[in-house]
Parts: structure tokens; sequence; C-alpha cells
């Protein structure tokens, strides 16, 4: 995605009436918000959610993409990650048969989060913090490795 196209976008959120919109291209996701939808004169602003490529020098004050790093320091401080503790399949709650977590649920430290399938076996993944939960970040049958992020927390 280039600066031309992100400003036609622009462009369009203005003229179109939208309040936001959401783009993805070629692994780059772009965000825009009209947070003053009929009035004039007014300014979207840009974000991106997956860390952008090298974008030109002359990026207009409208469009705010944040650094890669400034997005990863803001997620550290916000959110905690459960990690995988082997190489093996994802399993949801639902599919090991417990009730699965939904957005806004509390998970203490030992709660169990997950699973993975390794040679057969099931083992239960507990969480390692407590937190509330936002997202599964793998879906059912993945293959997952050590270390991997699982499930995504914000920090209660």
């Amino acid at each position: 995605m280039d600066l031309q196209t992100i400003n036609q976008l622009i462009s369009m959120i203005k003229t179109s009436g939208l309040s936001a919109m959401e783009l993805e291209e070629n692994g780059l996701r772009i965000r825009l918000e009209n947070n003053h939808v009929g009035l004039s004169g007014a300014a979207p602003a840009a974000e991106t959610a997956i860390p952008a490529p090298v974008v030109p020098a002359a990026v207009p004050s409208a469009v705010s993409i944040p650094t890669p790093a400034a997005e990863e320091k803001a997620a550290e401080d916000d959110f905690l990650y459960v990690k995988c503790p082997m190489v093996g399949i994802f399993c949801s709650l639902e599919k090991v048969g417990k009730k699965p977590l939904q957005p806004g649920d509390k998970v203490e430290a030992d709660t169990v989060v997950c699973a993975v399938e390794a040679m057969k076996m099931v083992c239960d993944v507990p969480s390692e913090v407590s937190g509330v939960y936002v997202e599964t970040l793998v879906k059912d049958g993945d293959q997952v490795e050590y270390g991997q992020s699982l499930i995504k927390l914000k920090k209660a």
C-alpha cells in the first residue's frame, strides 16, 4: 500500500460520511476513523494494527502511522500473553469439552485456558498470569510452537 492509496482512502472516508473504515492488503491492515462525521474540515486518524512497511517521509498529518517499536511497547504495557509450553496442535477449551472463554472473562493464574495435543496426548495449558480474556490468537487444529503466544489477556 503506497502513500497515494492511503490519501485516496482518506478522501473516501471524508466524502462518504463513514465513521470508520478498515482495509487489509498483503499482510498490512490499516484502520481510518473519522471522529467528526458530518463536520467540515474533519481529519481522520489512521493506525495500523500490524507493523507497516517503510512509508515515504511525506506522510500527511491526517495519517498517524505508529512505529513498530511504539506499537510493540504499547502492546507490552497493556497485554499479557499465555505462551505455548510445547510443540503440538492447538485445542480450544470447547474442543476438549470445557466452557469456552468469552471476551471480558476474568482469568486467574493457573486457570486452564486451552490445550495442546502432542503425540495423541492432550495437555491442558494453564495461564501463568491473571488478567481479562481478550482473544485467542490461533485456531483449533493449528500447529503451534514452543513459546508461541496462544491467548491474549488484558492486564487486570
